[in-house]
């Protein structure tokens, strides 16, 4: 029998988001949160899953060897099943933002599995099974990343620690931590900046070839801040950002692109939020 919906069915409600393709367009990484009002002291909880593209028997994205599907990775469907999403990660935390490698191996992502509810750090999942794996362990928070173009990085955005306090009150504004683009390299798992201390970076883009990034920035951290940025380039051997484009009338700037050449690149503006 038919009813309303309640607010006690909103709050049992989970939200899938941040679907991403796989390389080989196969499978499609996203993930799948709980309602974080459903309890105010528990911190949000979100899951990675994996669903096929196509519909049929559900195919597994790796060559399982002789030790089987690991812990981290679903097992096939048995012949003849339709497709389903599987679970890719499981437990308390919140694990959000799946990236895939460009080789379609391994899928990135943002845990606070080792800091609940504080902090998020990058993992590493392989796609040919076992255990997610810590990539960062810093103190900043992190927001966006992306893999490197040749897939043996990650860049990622990363603002800097909080101080310890030095007063019991700060005024509004009166401590500026910026956000700074930071790469990681994978064999040596060392996080070194690419952006200069003082400027906050809101964005990035790395170019085709890989030797530069392309930034929108602002010369201050506060949300308002954004409402004033500009398009910039910087080496991705780190190094001074080369403004390359500034609105006359104080319009926004968001997602630059580069050309496939690396010679030009494509970005939104607007007079509002775009």
């Amino acid at each position: 029998m038919s009813r309303p919906v309640t607010v006690d069915d909103y709050l049992k409600m989970r939200f899938p988001g941040d679907a991403q393709l796989s390389p080989d367009g196969r499978f499609v990484a996203f993930a799948l949160a709980e309602n974080g009002k459903a309890d105010k002291d528990t911190p949000p909880r979100s899951r990675l899953w994996l669903t096929p593209t196509e519909g049929g028997p559900h195919p597994v994205p790796w060559d399982v060897g002789a030790g089987g599907a690991g812990a981290g990775a679903p097992a096939a469907a048995s012949a003849g099943a339709p497709a389903a999403a599987r679970p890719m990660t499981s437990g308390e935390a919140d694990d959000q933002m799946p990236r895939w490698s460009p080789d379609g191996r391994s899928l990135a992502f943002l845990s606070d599995r080792a800091n609940r509810g504080k902090r998020n750090q990058v993992y590493l999942l392989p796609m040919d099974g076992g255990e997610a794996l810590p990539l960062t362990e810093v103190k900043g928070k992190i927001g966006e990343f992306a893999w490197t173009r040749n897939g043996r990085g990650i860049a990622f955005l990363m603002s800097d620690p909080e101080p310890e306090p030095e007063e019991d009150v700060v005024p509004f504004e009166g401590r500026p931590l910026f956000q700074r683009l930071y790469l990681l390299d994978l064999v040596t798992r060392q996080a070194r900046p690419v952006s200069p201390e003082g400027v906050q970076v809101w964005e990035f883009a790395q170019s085709p070839d890989g030797g530069r990034f392309a930034v929108v920035a602002s010369a201050l951290p506060w949300e308002w801040s954004w409402y004033d940025c500009w398009l910039g380039v910087v080496p991705a051997s780190g190094g001074t950002i080369a403004e390359t484009f500034r609105s006359d009338v104080q319009r926004q700037v968001a997602l630059p692109c580069w050309s496939p050449d690396g010679g030009r690149i494509a970005f939104l503006s607007s007079t509002w939020s775009c």
